[in-house]
């Protein structure tokens, strides 16, 4: 499917196949990645990622990473994504868990505001 002139999209089906393709494109990027996850794991597949991304960071490769902020405190890659700023890689978190948590004490009972955030938060995060 071809949406402009030298530029195309393939839809990659889950699997193995497209995990090879996955790879072969940020392998072979040149220019700027631009990457939008969930959430990343403190494994050897994110290890593997972080490692790529930090080398083609340094080749001058423009990267922006954007992922869910509340998932990630959970999987502790806190560090790591922290690291990959260091090389100017640009990172942003969604969903942050200080977001939303505004309470109006003129607009009533605040215990009631903050359950309502607590219940708007957590569909956020479950989208």
């Amino acid at each position: 499917m071809i949406f402009r002139e030298n530029n195309n999209i393939q839809f990659l089906p889950s699997g193995d196949a497209s995990y090879k393709i996955r790879w072969e494109l940020l392998q072979n990027a040149q220019s700027s990645i631009h990457l939008v996850t969930f959430s990343f794991m403190k494994d050897e597949t994110t290890k593997k990622l972080f490692t790529l991304l930090k080398e083609k960071a340094k080749a001058g490769v423009s990267i922006k990473i954007i992922y869910d902020e509340i998932v990630n405190r959970t999987t502790f890659v806190g560090p790591w994504i922290r690291e990959l700023q260091s090389y100017g890689i640009q990172t942003y978190g969604y969903n942050s868990l200080h977001d939303n948590w505004n309470i109006n004490f003129k607009k009533g009972n605040p215990f009631k505001q903050f359950m309502i955030n607590l219940k708007l938060k957590h569909k956020k995060h479950l989208h």
